[in-house]
This record gives structure tokens, C-alpha cells and sequence, in this order.
């Protein structure tokens, strides 16, 4: 239950209004994006929103006697977000990957083979003591898309950027 924490000495539930409430100080750094684009370490731990990598796999049916069995096929994997707060100029910088993909002077890949559009992300879910819980490398990356926060005097908001990867599979340690 967010905002509450159970205690070790009986169970009782005690209300936790400090750094150590761990529910609500689970968060995302962004380790590094290697390949396909250059951006600085320090640019990256402004992860403010992950969505999880899943896997999903294709089922083949094969018929028996008095039933189907369902068999895996392969593996399919979800896109993930990512949502950064863009103190640093990240949207240009992902703009400028999604510029090696396609543009309109060179079309698709520069008009050459696809090299150096695919990256390798690591990402780690941290705890309140800022100690990795998990960490999760997407193998075979590239932003599918990217997208600005809706910005307004009145908000005061910081601006963030969100982008979706796509990527072949993904590791857990």
C-alpha cells in the first residue's frame, strides 16, 4: 500500500513520511545507450518512466487424439517507453538517431545497409538506498518514436520527452 510500511516488530502498520518509504521511491536510471547514438552518462539518469520489457510468445497448436497442445514458438517482445526529463537537449539527440534511420534527402537507412542504427541500452530499477534491484539490458534498440510533453505558461511544467524502443530481445541480471 503506497505510502505505508509494514515494521519487523509484530507487523503493525506505521506510516512512513521519510526517504525510506519504499514504496514510492522505486525509479529508473538510465545507464548508458551504446551504438547508434552518443549520449552522455550524466544525461541519461533523468529517466522519470520506464515501461517494462515483456515477452510474449507465438502458440502452435498441434492436434492430438481428444485435444490441441499448445507448443511455444517464438519469442515476442513489447516496445518500451521511455520518459526523460529534457534538461540537456534529448530530444535532438534521439532526433538526430531517428535521422540515421530515415530522412528525406537519403530515405531509409542513408541509402545504405542498416550499421550503427541499433544500440544497446541498460537500464536498472532502483531502490530508495539508490541500489539496483534490477537491471535490464534492451539488446538491438532503435527509437520507434519520439514525442514531446504539451507545453503551456500556466503548467510550469519541465519539459519532457518521451521515446519508444523498439529492440530484438532484452536480458535481466
Amino acid at each position: 500500500m503506497p505510502g505505508f510500511n509494514i515494521n519487523g516488530s509484530g507487523g503493525g502498520i506505521s506510516s512512513v513520511d521519510s526517504k525510506k518509504d519504499v514504496y514510492r521511491s522505486y525509479r529508473w536510471r538510465l545507464v548508458n545507450i551504446s551504438g547508434g547514438i552518443n549520449i552522455q552518462a550524466k544525461d541519461l539518469n533523468t529517466a522519470l518512466d520506464v515501461t517494462m520489457p515483456q515477452m510474449d510468445f507465438e502458440i502452435l497448436l498441434v492436434p492430438g487424439m481428444s485435444m490441441d497442445y499448445k507448443i511455444p514458438k517464438k519469442p515476442i517482445f513489447n516496445n518500451v517507453d521511455v520518459t526523460f526529463y529534457d534538461t540537456s537537449g534529448l530530444q535532438e539527440k534521439f532526433e538526430k538517431w531517428a535521422d540515421k534511420i530515415w530522412n528525406p534527402r537519403d530515405g531509409l537507412f542513408e541509402g545504405k545497409a542498416p550499421t550503427n542504427i541499433k544500440a544497446e541500452i541498460k537500464l536498472e530499477l532502483l531502490d530508495n538506498n539508490d541500489a539496483a534491484t534490477r537491471k535490464i539490458t534492451l539488446q538491438g534498440a532503435w527509437p520507434k518514436r519520439i514525442s514531446h510533453s504539451k507545453l503551456d505558461m500556466a503548467a510550469g511544467t519541465i519539459k519532457t520527452v518521451i521515446v519508444e524502443f523498439a529492440y530484438d530481445y532484452y536480458c535481466v541480471e
